[in-house]
């Protein structure tokens, strides 16, 4: 388990899920879902506006959508280095590999979040 993964764990409301016992019932299935709804909402991140966690991973696109009003964008991870044009000044330089570094540090939240809520 990761550092990141193991200090989530302290800061969510369910960090063990209620397991359904024999056929998943509604009512079981609801409460499942509600439990990673608040887990994953208890999780901060800026996606999706930042409001509401990393909810968006529970949510299907359009309900995301309907209850935030914003679209959740699934980040996609931004390559092995920066892509820093040629000629680029030495601050231009440093900003991209700032901004890499910081794509790269949130693809990797959001896949650990992925990871615990499974």
């Amino acid at each position: 388990m990761s550092s990141l993964q193991e200090s989530t764990l302290n800061d969510i409301p369910y960090p063990a899920i209620t397991k359904i016992a024999g056929r998943p019932t509604y009512v079981s299935i609801r409460e499942l879902v509600r439990q990673l709804k608040a887990n994953a909402s208890a999780i901060a991140t800026d996606l999706g506006g930042g409001q509401h966690g990393f909810l968006g991973l529970i949510l299907l696109d359009n309900e995301y959508q309907e209850l935030t009003g914003r679209t959740w964008v699934h980040p996609t991870h931004p390559g092995l280095t920066a892509a820093i044009p040629t000629g680029a000044s030495a601050g231009d330089r440093t900003q991209g590999y700032h901004e890499h570094k910081m794509r790269l540090e949130m693809w990797r939240k959001y896949n650990a979040v992925q990871n615990l809520l499974k």
